[in-house]
């Protein structure tokens, strides 16, 4: 993870405590933006049990961002998924924070995001043209910062539908229950 910029490692030691406290132990994804010199930093929202809406507003207050007013907002951050963290390689804190929440149905989606789902369709490798609805969002997610004014929605896509089955292997894996396979080399 250091890749050259010794800043990324102290952006993220700067908020180890954070990640402990709100239950947040293990990185499952990262992305990283070369021009902005920074990285997101993705956790499973499940990792330690479902959180509560009291822990969603904790996890926002203590980042300094603003939180929703909107309790459907807060309870569908609830579901499965996972929280991102923005992180700077020149600054030591976090620029904002993305709750990303599985879409299974648009049903328990707060009514804003709904309609965002809506009027972002995106294709599908089943049918590109979009005329048949949303076949492939698999996250409609809300980034977070300091003011109410910096969220913003996301719609993420799933051309192929696998990104959910890969997910789901990420959620349900348990590193203490793993083996790793042994290649023919190490077996001699």
């Amino acid at each position: 993870m250091h890749s050259g910029h010794p800043n990324t490692l102290q952006a993220l030691s700067n908020y180890l405590d954070f990640l402990d406290r709100h239950g947040f132990s293990r990185v499952y994804f990262t992305g990283v933006d070369l021009l902005k010199r920074s990285m997101n930093v993705y956790f499973s929202l499940q990792e330690n049990g479902c959180k509560t809406k009291e822990q969603v507003r904790a996890v926002l207050r203590e980042l300094n961002f603003a939180v929703p007013n909107d309790e459907e907002v807060i309870e569908y951050m609830l579901g499965c998924g996972s929280f991102a963290m923005t992180l700077s390689w020149d600054e030591p804190e976090c620029k904002r924070c993305c709750f990303y929440v599985l879409t299974t149905t648009q049903d328990r989606m707060p009514a804003a995001w709904s309609a965002f789902a809506r009027d972002a369709t995106l294709p599908h490798e089943s049918a590109p043209d979009c005329d048949t609805g949303n076949l492939n969002s698999c996250f409609v997610s809300c980034s977070f910062g300091h003011h109410e004014q910096d969220q913003y929605l996301k719609q993420e896509s799933d051309w192929h539908g696998d990104y959910l089955e890969l997910l789901h292997k990420i959620e349900s894996f348990n590193p203490r229950s793993y083996t790793l396979p042994q290649n023919d080399e190490d077996a001699e």
